[in-house]
């Protein structure tokens, strides 16, 4: 799902549109590939490992959006990221 923050509209809006969604689907693919909880930054680190070009807040985004379509779920267990703070791993909703 694409966030419209800046008022895109037309052949742009479309573009972005369509990039989120393929980002939902590649981060749905790394966990049902992995099969492990996973925080954002673990996912990140495992997509660049593989040649992924993808932002955080992407990664974030796209796990949002599946939880909310309630294809992950929130584990309720949080552990420290990079940057020390605290953060939640997802997982399938299996």
């Amino acid at each position: 799902m694409y966030f419209n923050t800046t008022s895109e509209q037309g052949q742009l809006l479309m573009e972005f549109t369509n990039k989120a969604g393929a980002q939902d689907i590649i981060i749905l693919d790394l966990f049902q590939e992995v099969r492990k909880p996973l925080t954002a930054w673990e996912a990140l680190q495992l997509l660049e490992a593989k040649g992924q070009k993808i932002l955080i807040t992407s990664v974030r985004r796209s796990i949002n959006t599946l939880c909310k379509n309630s294809i992950l779920v929130n584990t309720g267990n949080k552990i420290s990221d990079i940057q020390g703070r605290p953060t939640f791993k997802f997982k399938l909703n299996l």
